[in-house]
């Protein structure tokens, strides 16, 4: 039985949507699984439960999630006295595990608990196989301590054998330390069925193309052996459970004794001990395949090339009058009256500009050459996202124009218009639009400076609302009108200050309109195709 009297308030948002689930029609064709369910299954140290997981045993379909999650909430507020209340127009949504064979979706439901708002984190996978019949387990609610409720959840021989092929799921040997920790909990403080544990983990592996010869590595190589993993180790243990600490190097002997008796691989045969080993068997396999799925999985070899050692451009806070999305901050009311109410200083300029919706990039210098990069600092070129493998190919055919501007470690940032995000733009000019120089020190050049040096390639700029002393929101609304640079199907996304002081950034501010919806046009949204402004293929 599941369940207890002490509950934080996530549980008890996730057992508002499991009573929910239990009443709907599309009941059977989900699976609870993650922490809710499985730290009944870890011994002596349950983990605390901070989301819900589900696994869907039908196809991966976007907007069939986006109706159930929706129906859920409607139906968690009308259950009978409840006691958190969750808030229909605070629900957003985005794709996860697009490096994997199996994307997923991942919600974020607002909720009311006590008067405090608070967030409530739903994943979905799909096409993870089982090897039996979901189980039926009854839990019982804070709600109504009485009343048990059913959920459908996986055996733990299915959980443990997860957990197993989870260290190696990524083709390039990372592992997670907690997911090494649950794989010996699950195995140490349960009486597991040998024969099905086995199948499962036959069937974890071959469902995401890995032979299960790759468990040579845990079971007779240098797996955990590696200075970084016994630091990683000792690092992220207090975040994962509250036990005494206990050396990696225990927690691996301990399971190559228990995993030997089960699986018996023959060394010899295939001998795959190191890292090295490991990752290029794979690698040959999966080009042998060649298949849609093995090629995807390719893809994630070197999903993430990082080309800077930070991101590529930072955070800017908002107005007060600006709609704030998840983790994000105003500016002070006393910066804000240096940007709109302040009398002027002769050493200070205020500028604003036209703010733009796409996607955060830069092309950076380094050892004479030009590399496309995202937000992140990682190359744009290996990211499976088709947008952002334009603007690689964009800057390559552009080399020359950014070779002109660039000083060897600088980098140029602005905003790469290719794919349709939550603005539709007709637009009047090439693709990316440049707001941004930074030096070799990582500092932004001051507006006059930078306008000047993008002027000598032909690259434009933000419309330019405001130069000079202060500026209101209303006087910088009034000059945007219905935008600058294309929109006609949507308003402008919104505006853009920065403050100069002696020719330096002082720093930036933004306002969003109060109404404007984020990605509102994105397939993970609409659960249709991709829309363009440009592309070179599809037309703009």
């Amino acid at each position: 039985m599941l369940g207890g009297v002490m509950k934080t308030k996530t549980e008890i948002a996730i057992e508002s949507i499991i009573e929910a689930l239990s009443l709907a029609p599309f009941y059977e064709e989900y699976v609870v699984r993650g922490s809710f369910i499985s730290r009944q299954f870890m011994g002596p140290y349950p983990r605390a439960c901070m989301d819900l997981d589900f696994l869907y045993l039908k196809d991966y379909k976007p907007e069939q999630f986006i109706k159930h999650i929706n129906s859920l909430v409607q139906k968690a507020n009308q259950l009978p006295h409840p006691l958190v209340t969750f808030q229909t127009q605070n629900i957003s949504f985005k794709t996860i595990w697009e490096n994997s064979i199996s994307e997923g979706m991942r919600f974020y439901l607002g909720f009311l608990y006590q008067n405090e708002q608070h967030v409530l984190q739903i994943d979905i996978a799909c096409n993870d196989p089982l090897i039996a019949e979901p189980q039926e387990q009854k839990i019982f609610f804070l709600r109504e301590q009485t009343k048990q409720v059913s959920l459908r959840l996986v055996c733990v021989e299915t959980l443990a054998a997860w957990k197993l092929h989870g260290l190696f799921e990524h083709l390039n040997g990372y592992w997670q330390s907690k997911t090494l920790w649950d794989l010996y909990l699950f195995c140490r403080y349960n009486d597991l069925d040998i024969t099905r544990f086995k199948t499962a983990t036959e069937l974890a592996f071959s469902s995401r193309l890995d032979p299960i010869n790759i468990l040579n590595r845990l079971l007779f190589g240098d797996f955990g052996q590696s200075a970084r993993s016994k630091k990683g180790w000792k690092k992220d243990f207090k975040e994962f459970t509250n036990a005494e600490f206990i050396p990696l190097s225990n927690v691996i002997v301990w399971l190559k004794a228990y995993l030997n008796t089960i699986f018996k691989l023959e060394t010899a045969a295939a001998p795959l001990l190191k890292q090295t080993d490991i990752i290029q068997y794979r690698v040959t396999l999966l080009r042998e395949m060649n298949t849609p799925d093995a090629r995807k999985k390719l893809q994630t070899l070197a999903q993430k090339h990082q080309i800077l050692k930070h991101k590529a451009y930072y955070k800017i806070n908002h107005i007060p009058a600006s709609r704030l999305g998840p983790s994000e901050r105003c500016i002070t009311d006393k910066q804000y009256e240096m940007l709109t109410r302040q009398a002027y200083l002769d050493n200070e300029i205020v500028i604003v500009q036209e703010k733009l919706d796409g996607s955060c990039v830069c092309a950076f210098r380094q050892n004479n050459e030009i590399y496309a990069l995202g937000r992140t600092g990682a190359l744009a070129n290996r990211s499976l996202n088709e947008s952002l493998r334009l603007w690689g190919s964009w800057v390559k055919a552009n080399q020359h124009r950014f070779m002109a501007i660039l000083q060897e470690g600088e980098r140029i940032c602005g905003e790469w218009l290719a794919m349709v995000h939550g603005t539709h733009y007709q637009l009047l000019h090439e693709p990316f639009v440049a707001f941004d120089i930074f030096d070799t020190k990582n500092k932004e050049l001051n507006y006059n400076t930078f306008i000047k040096r993008i002027k000598i390639s032909g690259f434009i700029s933000p419309f330019l609302i405001h130069y000079g002393e202060v500026c209101s929101l209303e006087q910088a609304l009034n000059v945007l009108g219905k935008g600058h640079h294309g929109t006609v199907i949507d308003k402008p996304e919104g505006l853009i200050w920065r403050l100069e002081r002696n020719n330096k950034i002082a720093f930036k501010a933004k306002y969003i309109w109060p109404d404007k919806v984020d990605g509102c046009y994105l397939t993970e949204k609409t659960g249709k195709a991709e829309i363009w402004n440009w592309h070179p293929d599809k037309g703009s």
